[in-house]
């Protein structure tokens, strides 16, 4: 990969769904990573079952692990986006009086009852732990 990496970067067409940054599933697909790793191993799951005449209830038991594997990684991911709304708070800077120059740092005024994307999205600030996802 490493020695013929930039050479088959002048083969790879620009229309390319893998090349063009803008394209809906390369957005969706780079964004989860699962996308990526569900589509590998499924086709490799069913070109290694299927190719050795296995029945396909052992392909099904197969696929139904990744299944599983798939819910266990979508619960955690919104257990910590819940963990990290609760363990955050939303401000919303206040404006400064140009009268008042007794405090060189801005005030804010603290939203309850907002998560962080709501926040974001009202344009406050969010502050709180951030747990890796």
């Amino acid at each position: 990969m490493v020695l013929f990496g930039p050479l088959l970067s002048l083969w790879v067409s620009k229309h390319n769904i893998f090349a063009n940054s803008h394209h809906y599933l390369y957005r969706k697909f780079l964004w989860s990573a699962w996308g990526w790793t569900l589509i590998l191993t499924t086709s490799f799951i069913l070109l290694l079952s299927l190719s050795a005449h296995r029945p396909l209830s052992r392909c099904l038991r197969h696929l139904s692990r990744l299944l599983v594997v798939g819910l266990l990684w979508w619960s955690l991911k919104h257990l910590l986006v819940v963990l990290e709304d609760a363990a955050g708070s939303c401000y919303e800077p206040m404006p400064q009086d140009s009268t008042d120059k007794s405090s060189d740092h801005p005030s804010f005024l603290l939203h309850e009852n907002h998560g962080k994307a709501s926040c974001l999205r009202a344009r406050m600030q969010w502050r709180g732990s951030q747990p890796s996802s």
